[in-house]
């Protein structure tokens, strides 16, 4: 029996290709696929060594922001005590205003009530407050604190009061004179200096 196939005819004093043996343009695939797989390898590479270094940044920055959060949380403790402390500071200081405002209230009932002609005045001699009982001797109204007393006319005979209060503000001590009014009375006036801190002259009682 004798059989044919399709297969070409060697030719004569070539080698076949060894089998398994690859053409010219698998062989420039593979080696195009093997540098970009080389390239695949480095870019790969330097994205690993990238991102260890981006998280040892982001482990740095995270400790900075611990270390920061304890300092914020030291700070917020801190900041707890002290509102803690000037609630108290001004509870104590709303107490002493209360305390002031009812001894003001006081002294200003006990004045008002008072038959004591009294007047206060500045270091400038600027009305503060008077009693009711000093119209009897000077032309003043409630309403004229604040007034100079150069400013308001009296009822004494004819005596320079802001040169005598003036000098009793510069010598810091008390004073007194006896006056004469328009209708024959005979009167003592009595000028007091009270002091604030310091020792300076805050004004004068008369």
């Amino acid at each position: 029996l004798v059989s044919f196939d399709a297969r070409p005819a060697a030719t004569e004093g070539a080698e076949p290709p060894p089998e398994g043996a690859l053409d010219e343009t698998a062989l420039s695939r593979i080696q195009e696929l093997e540098r970009d797989l080389r390239y695949s390898e480095e870019s790969l590479r330097n994205t690993i060594e990238e991102l260890e270094t981006a998280n040892e940044e982001l482990q740095a920055a995270n400790e900075e922001l611990m270390a920061s959060n304890e300092e914020l949380m030291a700070a917020n403790e801190e900041l707890h005590s002290v509102n803690e402390e000037m609630h108290t500071v001004g509870v104590e200081h709303q107490r002493k205003i209360e305390e002031l405002l009812q001894l003001g209230q006081d002294m200003e009932s006990l004045l008002q009530s008072a038959a004591l002609a009294a007047l206060f005045v500045d270091p400038e001699l600027v009305a503060r407050r008077i009693t009711p009982a000093l119209t009897d001797y000077f032309n003043l109204m409630p309403q004229d604190v604040g007034r100079p007393l150069a400013h308001v006319t009296h009822r004494f005979v004819a005596t320079d009061l802001p040169r005598f209060l003036a000098g009793v503000v510069a010598a810091g001590t008390a004073a007194g004179r006896d006056l004469a009014t328009l209708d024959g009375r005979l009167v003592r006036l009595s000028a007091v200096p009270y002091r604030v801190l310091g020792d300076r002259v805050a004004g004068l009682t008369l």
